[in-house]
């Protein structure tokens, strides 16, 4: 079992990645699907404990930028025995502003909000409890590059 966290600025390929090599073996999770409503995180932990109480993979879509903010999934991954494993989008600043602009409607993240993200963006670590940390990148046309790495990045 596998709780899966994709890290990276808006814009970065983390919704398509997980729509062209997650979709079919993980449950997906993300804030967005509960945008405007109240208690989205505990609506988020709601989804993400009922998936591993029966054993199924999660893959957590946000933009998870900070240590601080991983840590309550690292928490519930050691709670149900599920590895957890890191798929990092490290920045790229001009890709990602070009894929927020051709977004639509509420998709759309705000410049403001998009350089607020990338500034606090701190890359994934091994520390954090994370098994593995795949380093993904755009690779154009609806492709990306993954890298496994254990090592720290």
């Amino acid at each position: 079992m596998r709780l899966a966290i994709l890290i990276g600025i808006p814009g970065a390929g983390k919704s398509s990645f997980y729509e062209r090599h997650l979709k079919e073996t993980h449950e997906h999770v993300s804030l967005d699907d509960w945008r405007g409503k109240k208690n989205r995180r505990r609506r988020e932990e709601a989804k993400i404990r009922a998936a591993l109480q029966v054993g199924r993979n999660v893959a957590v879509d946000n933009t998870n930028p900070t240590v601080e903010g991983r840590a309550r999934y690292a928490a519930l991954a050691r709670e149900f025995g599920a590895e957890l494993v890191a798929y990092y989008f490290p920045a790229d600043r001009e890709g990602s502003l070009t894929r927020n602009r051709q977004r639509t409607g509420k998709k759309i993240v705000p410049q403001a909000g998009f350089f607020a993200i990338l500034q606090k963006l701190q890359p994934p670590s091994l520390s954090e409890g994370f098994r593995h940390i795949y380093i993904v990148r755009v690779a154009g046309r609806g492709t990306f590059s993954v890298e496994n790495s254990r090592q720290e990045s």
